[in-house]
């Protein structure tokens, strides 16, 4: 589907809430847990609805957004770096940041990994996650399914989420 021809942003809307869960996962990643990943989401999410008309709808939506993502971590790290007055990387140090960055998995491999990580998870695991991430119930709501307490449903999709991040980095380690 064309980006312009939604006017009305469904089209955006439906882009971005079929790939943000790929996002959030490359930049948790990428960054870690905590308000640095939730600040950065937001402000690649913002980003991308700004710069919505640069995107080529021939090209695979999940690449463009990863990549964009790329650069936003980068300059993530760049200004942390700063504000932690860390001396400036010489001329090699940014050679070799730009090399590992070049060999960054790209969102088709990310998304074949986590696929194949996926495919093997036990239905209990699948309908915690697809609750929290596909049908957006929150914790509260999570702990009453499954009758447990709030602490106890965080510290099971905690886990799970600790599981799968393991997996797509195992697998991405093995790939070729």
């Amino acid at each position: 589907m064309p980006w312009q021809a939604a006017a009305d942003g469904t089209a955006v809307t439906a882009l971005l809430a079929q790939h943000r869960p790929l996002l959030r996962a490359w930049l948790r990643l990428q960054v870690g847990d905590g308000a640095d990943l939730d600040d950065l989401e937001q402000d690649v999410v913002v980003a991308l609805w700004q710069t919505a008309g640069s995107y080529d709808p021939a090209r695979p939506f999940a690449a463009w957004m990863i990549g964009f993502a790329r650069n936003h971590v980068l300059r993530w790290r760049e200004r942390r770096g700063r504000e932690r007055h860390m001396l400036p990387l010489d001329h090699e140090a940014c050679r070799a940041l730009d090399a590992a960055a070049t060999a960054l998995p790209t969102a088709d491999t990310l998304r074949g990994a986590l696929d194949g990580c996926l495919d093997g998870m036990d239905a209990a695991s699948a309908a915690l996650l697809r609750w929290r991430f596909a049908d957006g119930l929150e914790l509260d709501g999570i702990a009453q399914r499954i009758k447990v307490s709030v602490a106890t449903a965080s510290r099971r999709l905690s886990r799970l989420l600790r599981l799968i991040e393991a997996c797509v980095r195992r697998r991405i380690a093995e790939r070729p």
